[in-house]
């Protein structure tokens, strides 16, 4: 397993709620992950840090969270476009999570959204597989439905975009909401 395959695997297991499997990513060890042999940027490896620091409710997660970003520098990381558009994105949602700036967030998603679609948009990218989902866990992928309520998807709607209203009553299992509550590892 590599770092790149690792973030896969976690994106996938908060998107469908598999809390033993986030639990399991989570204790794999940042040496075994170096111990591959690929070539991955530090950042990936304190980002990795970061999210099984906050799964496994372990110290010092903002500092790991700042070596993360810190990493992503464009002018110290040799694919300036991937990480910017990809891996730093996010990383941005991330901290807008934990500060619960649900304001901050929403505007974070929407461009990281922008951001994979821009990426994924060159004409030499345009028909890869990866490029055909945006796997970094939106803010459904974090949230939990209340008791005694069947799992929906919440979709905040900009007044600015009353059309997307429309589009959203039509769906079912589809509600708007303001504020979805955090999934947290054992809760």
């Amino acid at each position: 397993m590599h770092p790149g395959s690792w973030l896969t695997f976690f994106y996938l297991a908060v998107v469908c709620r598999e809390k033993d499997r986030i639990t399991a990513l989570c204790r794999v060890p940042l040496s075994l992950l170096r111990e591959n042999g690929s070539r991955f940027g530090e950042y990936d490896y304190a980002w990795i840090d970061t999210l099984q620091t906050y799964w496994l409710g372990g110290q010092d997660l903002v500092p790991k969270l700042v070596a993360a970003v810190d990493g992503t520098d464009p002018e110290t990381v040799a694919d300036p476009e991937t990480v910017g558009k990809l891996l730093y994105p996010p990383m941005e949602m991330f901290h807008r999570f934990i500060r619960k700036d649900n304001d901050g967030f929403n505007r974070a998603l929407a461009m990281a959204l922008e951001l994979h679609k821009q990426y994924w948009s060159e004409e030499d990218r345009a028909f890869q597989i990866p490029g055909l989902v945006a796997l970094a866990p939106p803010r459904h992928g974090l949230s939990r439905p209340r008791r005694g309520h069947p799992r929906r998807c919440r979709v905040r709607v900009p007044a600015s975009r009353p059309h997307c209203a429309q589009l959203v009553r039509r769906v079912p299992n589809v509600r708007r909401s303001r504020q979805p509550r955090a999934l947290s590892p054992g809760r």
